[in-house]
């Protein structure tokens, strides 16, 4: 898991951002519906570094738990959390993080997965793993392989 200092939460104007970081296992909330206020206020509770393209946060936050967002590109969204964080490769656990709620994922049996997953899916992999608080359930298909040469592309 990565250290406390890679933990974020995204303003509202971040969804795909907050969504690409999950992928890369950091603990990332998203505050859809939150203030400016109420987002800086469990930054500091739970040690997160805010991810804004708000310029609202320059007079009530500290300059070093904010990261103000300049692209639109969510790609280049997450680079410029990359580099303004010095995230590196051995911070990144892929894929060990549930995409919609960002919970830790567990491991999930073969035969607990039937009935989850497309019969197909059943029968040609492995390896599954479950979001313990939706249930929703992952595995290595093709869209693993096109992630994660995203994420190859984005640390380059």
């Amino acid at each position: 898991m990565p250290d406390t200092a890679h933990r974020f939460i995204c303003d509202s104007m971040l969804g795909r951002l907050a969504k690409n970081l999950r992928m890369l296992g950091f603990d990332t909330l998203y505050a859809r519906l939150l203030s400016p206020q109420a987002l800086a206020q469990i930054a500091l509770e739970q040690q997160r570094i805010i991810l804004t393209r708000r310029t609202v946060f320059s007079k009530s936050t500290a300059a070093d738990s904010v990261v103000y967002i300049r692209s639109n590109d969510p790609k280049e969204q997450l680079r410029e959390v990359i580099t303004a964080c010095s995230i590196s490769r051995a911070f990144i656990r892929p894929f060990t993080i549930c995409l919609r709620c960002n919970v830790p994922l567990a491991d999930l049996a073969k035969k607990a997965a039937a009935g989850r997953v497309p019969d197909y899916v059943l029968s040609t992999v492995d390896h599954f793993a479950a979001c313990p608080s939706c249930g929703r359930v992952y595995w290595k298909g093709t869209h693993y392989a096109n992630m994660a040469d995203r994420i190859l592309a984005i640390m380059e």
